[in-house]
């Protein structure tokens, strides 16, 4: 099996600009006051290095954001911040790019407008990706949504052929019962999954330190948030025997980012 290779960019939480007594400053939510270790400052430069470094050094055939790329999108200067992030996108990528939904983009119907499907399929060789929209962190709120995705999953299963399954997501599938981190309908999901020999498992952001689960052969990767320490992206690569991913780190002292922990995931036989 020829090998698909893969990057994940998650948890931007991108603002704007504003003057402040004649400065121009970050514009900083409300909330910045108690989410003291978000660099928002930061992303502007930060985005562009990952991208180029990531297409120059591991050339992944494809690259998806795990969701959260604003950290504001319900607010005044949510879609001005929303074009931002798309456009700096647009001039850093020289392969695809898809986007998941988080819980910071909304609302999900204005979201869709500028960054496409909330629920999506990507295939490269041997692998199909499944993005899936997991919505707000209030459940109750997500029954519509939940049931969506679940159904394009299902829809992606059925032609999935003889293709490999991995699903991509903002929330958790695993575990499956924490609120505000886990999909609405996760026991479901995980259900289907689990009902699928060729999936490997759900890739997720989120959760901005990061986490690694196994559960009945399937890998549950959380990668690590772009916009606080230790300022990560993530690479997979996925060949006959395993899945590898590799998380990579700002060094500061090289204004770039290394190699901080790689993760060998065998594959449970189809």
């Amino acid at each position: 099996m020829p090998s698909a290779k893969f990057a994940q960019i998650t948890d931007l939480h991108m603002t704007g600009f504003t003057v402040q007594d004649g400065l121009v400053c970050p514009r900083l939510p409300a909330h910045a006051w108690w989410a003291t270790s978000r660099r928002y400052d930061l992303m502007g430069y930060l985005l562009p290095i990952a991208l180029e470094q990531v297409q120059k050094q591991f050339q992944p055939e494809f690259i998806f954001f795990g969701g959260d790329q604003v950290d504001d999108g319900f607010g005044k200067y949510g879609p001005g911040d929303l074009a931002q992030v798309k456009q700096v996108v647009a001039e850093h990528s020289r392969v695809p790019v898809r986007f998941l939904y988080g819980n910071h983009d909304g609302p999900q119907d204005k979201w869709a407008v500028l960054y496409g499907d909330l629920n999506w399929t990507h295939d490269l060789e041997g692998l199909r990706l499944v993005g899936l929209n997991t919505g707000s962190m209030e459940p109750e709120q997500e029954v519509a949504s939940s049931a969506a995705a679940l159904a394009h999953l299902k829809a992606a299963i059925a032609t999935l052929g003889a293709r490999k399954l991995i699903v991509v997501a903002h929330q958790w599938v695993f575990p499956t019962d924490v609120h505000g981190y886990s999909i609405a309908n996760a026991p479901e999901v995980l259900a289907t999954l689990q009902a699928t020999p060729q999936a490997l498992g759900v890739i997720s952001g989120h959760h901005h330190t990061g986490r690694y689960d196994e559960q009945g052969g399937l890998h549950f990767c959380t990668g690590k948030a772009l916009c606080e320490p230790p300022f990560c992206y993530s690479t997979y690569e996925l060949t006959g025997e395993e899945l590898v991913w590799t998380q990579h780190q700002l060094s500061p002292a090289d204004k770039a980012f290394v190699v901080a922990e790689t993760h060998r995931l065998k594959l449970a036989k189809a």
